[in-house]
C-alpha cells in the first residue's frame, strides 16, 4: 500500500513555495469603510482609522462610592454609532433623596411614622360613634369589649318587641289607660301639650355605646362623641334594674296610683301645672342668653382678669384705666334707640417704617416706634450660603457626617479594609458602624439566581445535585487485601485487631424507627441493602452522635437509603428517612464496636 500522505521534507517543501508566491505577490489595491481608510497599491498600503470626536478626558468618580441619603456620586453616560464609535461622553452627578414624606409629597418614612405604623393594628378602621357606657339611675353599665353586647330584659308589664332588620327595639308597657290632663283634671300628656313642650329650650344636651344612633318614636338619639353615655331614666310606674356584669337591663312597669309630680318627686301634671303650661306662649325660651363668665388675657395670652356671674341678674363693672376712656352712648338700630358703652384709646400714634429691612448685623431691640409693613421684603444675604445648596466631593476633605443626615458619624478617609458600614451583626437595632461581615449579613442567594438555595454546605450540596445525600458516609468492607492475609471473617478480623463487635439489633427497618443498647462503645456499625441486594455500612463514632438526631445514608452505585440516629440516657433510637424512589432498601444492622 502506497503512502498518501507528505513526510516532514515534503511538507517543508511545500511551504517554501506558498511563501515564495506570497512575497512575489503585488497588493494592487483596497477596498475599505468608514471608519478605515485605505490608500496606496503595488504592495504599499496604508490603512488608518478616523477620530470618534470625542475628546480624551477622566470622567466620573477615581473609587468605589457608597452614597448616603442626602450625598451624591457621578453617573456616566454615552452614544455609540453603527460602527462601534463611541460619539459622545458625559458626566452627570446624581443626588440620594433625603427628605421625609410629607401629606401632600412622596419622601423617605420618617422614625416618627414608622412608630406611628408599628402601633396600628393590621386592618384596623376608624371606630364609629357608639355608647359604650348605658346609664341606668346612679349605675352606669360599660361596655367590656368593641363588640360587647347589651341585653335588654322585658320585667313586669313591659313588652319588648325587637327587629333586627330596622335596628329598633319596641318597648310596650301593658299599663292603665289615662286620659289626657286638663286644667281641672291630672292625666297623661297630650300631643299638643308634648308639641308645645318641645318648642322650650331646656339647654340639655344628647350623651354615646353599643347603637351610634337610639330611636324612640320618630325621634332618633345620635351618640355626639366615641365615649358619650345614654341614661336611662326610671318614671312614673317603671322600674329600671341595671346588671354591669352581664351588660343589661331589666325594666318592670308596676300598675299602680300615680300622684301629682312635685319638685322634687315624678308624677302625673296636676290642674295647676296644666293651668301654668297653657299660660306660656308656644315656642317660649329659657332666660335670654347671657355672658355667665368673662375673661381678659394681655397679649402674651396671659390671663388678666376672669369673673363668673354670681346670679342671672348680676352687673359686670368697667373701669377706665390708663390711656382708656368709658362713654355711655346711644346706639341707633333702625327705629331702636338701645344704650350702650363706648371704649376709646389714647393711645400712640406708629406711623409706617421708610427704611430699608435690615439683612444682617449683631443683635438688638431696637428703639424704633415704626411698623413694618405686612409685604416688607428683606434682602438676600449673599454672605451665607442657601438653605438648599451642594458640595463638590473635592471640597470635602475632613470632619464627619451624622448618621441622622444619611453620613457615617466618622471619618472615613483611613477606613479599616474588609470592612462594611451596617447596623449591629446580632441584637436589637442600633447606629451603623465599620464592622466585619458576619454570616447573618449574606442573603440566601436562589438557585434561579445563581446561589445555593441554602444556608448550609449539604443542603447546598442537594439542591445543586438534586439528589438526597447526607452527612458523608465511611463504608469499610473486608478486600482481597485482608482475605490474602489469612482473615477471611469478620471473626478473624476483629480478633486479630483486638476489636470487639457487639450485634445490639437486627431485623428490616424501611419506615418508622427502632431502638438499641447505648453506651459504653467507641462507635457504632449500621448496615444494610440500599439497593435490596449486597450489604453496605457505616461506622458511625460515638462522639459525633448526641441528644439531638444527626442524619447518615447508605448508598451503593445505584441508589441510597438516609436514616438519622440519637441517644437519650441508655437508649439509642434510629429513624428511617427515605430511600431512593422505587427501591427496596432496607436498613437490617446495628453493631458496637469497642
Amino acid at each position: 500500500m502506497s503512502n498518501k500522505y507528505l513526510n516532514e521534507t515534503g511538507l517543508s517543501h511545500l511551504w517554501d513555495k506558498v511563501k515564495a508566491y506570497i512575497t512575489n505577490s503585488a497588493i494592487t489595491g483596497i477596498s475599505t469603510s468608514s471608519p478605515l481608510s485605505g490608500s496606496g497599491t503595488s504592495g504599499s498600503v496604508t490603512i488608518s482609522h478616523a477620530n470618534s470626536g470625542v475628546t480624551a478626558a477622566s470622567k466620573g468618580d477615581t473609587s468605589a462610592q457608597t452614597p448616603g441619603f442626602g450625598s451624591t456620586f457621578k453617573a456616566l453616560s454615552g452614544t455609540v454609532n453603527a460602527t462601534g464609535h463611541l460619539t459622545a461622553f458625559a458626566e452627570h452627578t446624581v443626588k440620594i433623596p433625603n427628605a421625609a414624606a410629607t401629606t401632600s409629597a412622596a419622601g423617605l418614612m420618617s422614625s416618627d411614622d414608622k412608630t406611628k405604623l408599628n402601633g396600628i393594628a393590621t386592618g384596623a378602621e376608624v371606630n364609629q360613634n357608639a355608647f359604650s357606657n348605658v346609664k341606668v339611675g346612679s349605675t352606669t353599665v360599660a361596655a367590656d369589649a368593641k363588640t360587647d353586647t347589651l341585653e335588654f330584659v322585658a320585667g313586669s308589664n313591659v313588652t319588648l318587641t325587637p327587629d333586627a332588620t330596622n335596628d329598633k327595639v319596641t318597648i310596650a308597657a301593658t299599663d292603665t289607660t289615662y286620659s289626657d290632663a286638663t286644667t281641672s283634671v291630672s292625666g297623661l300628656m297630650s300631643s299638643g301639650d308634648k308639641t308645645k313642650l318641645n318648642g322650650i329650650a331646656t339647654g340639655a344636651e344628647v350623651n354615646q355605646n353599643a347603637f351610634s344612633n337610639v330611636k324612640v318614636g320618630s325621634t332618633t338619639v345620635a351618640a355626639d362623641s366615641k365615649t358619650d353615655t345614654l341614661e336611662l331614666v326610671a318614671g312614673s310606674n317603671i322600674t329600671l334594674t341595671p346588671d354591669s356584669t352581664n351588660d343589661k337591663v331589666t325594666i318592670a312597669a308596676t300598675d299602680t296610683t300615680y300622684s301629682a309630680a312635685t319638685t322634687s318627686a315624678d308624677g302625673l301634671m296636676s290642674s295647676v301645672d296644666k293651668t301654668k303650661l297653657d299660660g306660656i306662649d308656644d315656642g317660649a325660651e329659657v332666660n335670654q342668653n347671657a355672658f355667665g363668665k368673662v375673661w381678659a388675657y394681655n397679649d402674651s395670652g396671659n390671663v388678666l382678669f376672669y369673673d363668673t356671674a354670681d346670679e342671672k341678674t348680676d352687673t359686670l363693672f368697667f373701669l377706665e384705666g390708663d390711656n382708656v376712656t368709658l362713654e355711655s352712648v346711644t346706639l341707633h338700630l333702625g327705629q331702636e334707640q338701645v344704650p350702650a358703652m363706648k371704649i376709646s384709646s389714647s393711645d400712640t400714634t406708629y406711623s409706617p417704617a421708610t427704611a430699608t429691612p435690615i439683612v444682617n448685623g449683631t443683635a438688638t431691640v431696637g428703639t424704633s416706634t415704626k411698623y413694618a409693613r405686612e409685604d416688607h421684603v428683606h434682602p438676600t444675604d449673599t454672605s451665607r450660603a442657601a438653605s438648599s445648596h451642594n458640595h463638590a466631593a473635592s471640597n470635602i476633605t475632613s470632619g464627619t457626617l451624622a448618621l441622622a443626615r444619611g453620613g457615617t458619624n466618622s471619618d472615613n478617609t483611613a477606613a479599616a479594609i474588609n470592612k462594611v458600614f451596617a447596623g449591629p451583626s446580632s441584637g436589637s437595632a442600633g447606629n451603623a458602624s465599620f464592622r466585619s461581615l458576619v454570616a447573618a449579613d449574606l442573603p440566601t442567594v436562589t438557585i434561579a439566581k445563581g446561589g445555593t438555595g441554602a444556608t448550609d454546605r449539604l443542603t447546598a450540596f442537594k439542591n445543586l445535585t438534586n439528589q438526597a445525600v447526607s452527612t458523608p458516609t465511611h463504608v469499610v468492607s473486608l478486600t482481597s487485601n485482608w482475605a490474602t492475609a489469612g482473615y477471611t471473617t469478620i471473626a478473624q478480623l476483629t480478633t486479630t485487631l483486638g476489636i470487639a463487635c457487639t450485634k445490639l439489633w437486627n431485623g428490616t427497618l424501611q419506615s418508622s424507627n427502632i431502638t438499641f443498647t447505648y453506651g459504653g462503645y467507641n462507635a457504632y456499625i449500621v448496615m444494610g441493602k440500599p439497593s435490596g441486594g449486597s450489604f453496605m455500612s457505616v461506622i458511625i463514632p460515638a462522639g459525633t452522635i448526641g441528644t439531638s438526631d444527626t442524619q447518615w445514608q447508605l448508598a451503593d452505585d445505584g441508589c441510597y437509603i438516609s436514616f438519622k440516629i440519637k441517644y437519650s440516657g441508655t437508649t439509642g433510637t434510629l429513624t428511617y428517612v427515605t430511600r431512593t424512589s422505587g427501591s427496596s432498601g432496607q436498613i437490617n444492622y446495628v453493631y458496637g464496636i469497642k
